[in-house]
């Protein structure tokens, strides 16, 4: 059972290739298209099973991801997705989805 935290978002990120900003202006930013890119898929991703079915990672209710956080993730990449998007929400980021949403 993963738990998450910045070490299983630097995972993530090391998994797919995704290198930390260079410069601490850059962070937060979509100005590099490789975060860009990974944003890109989270915001795509939709939850495949559950009372949330259909709905986008993005989208899903704080608790219901607190939950996951409590409870476990699932297994593969939606855990690690899930992992995302707990950090991101409960870190009060979830303003890096607003210009996301238009993009998809």
């Amino acid at each position: 059972m993963l738990r998450p935290s910045i070490a299983t978002s630097n995972a993530f990120m090391a998994e797919n290739k995704v290198a930390a900003p260079a410069a601490k202006d850059q962070i937060g930013s979509l100005g590099d298209t490789r975060y860009h890119a990974l944003l890109l898929e989270l915001a795509r991703y939709r939850m495949p099973f559950g009372r949330y079915a259909g709905l986008r990672l993005i989208d899903l209710p704080e608790p219901y991801v607190v939950w996951f956080s409590q409870k476990g993730y699932p297994e593969g990449k939606l855990g690690e997705m899930l992992q995302i998007v707990y950090e991101i929400k409960v870190n009060g980021l979830e303003y890096l989805f607003k210009p996301l949403r238009a993009d998809i």
